[in-house]
């Protein structure tokens, strides 16, 4: 994680698993479920919204 594609060699390049990002989808569950935390506890503290 973290590293340029192309600066991998080849050998390590078999080995990596690239997976998609979707932020607009990561951000509609994470406030969904914030939302169903804060019906139990009214203390829920929030890192970070996308």
């Amino acid at each position: 994680m973290g590293t340029t594609w192309h600066l991998l060699s080849p050998g390590l390049r078999r080995q990596v698993i690239l997976l998609s990002s979707n932020y607009a989808l990561y951000g509609d569950m994470s406030h969904r479920v914030t939302e169903v935390l804060s019906r139990f506890s009214p203390h829920i503290e929030v890192i970070c919204w996308w």
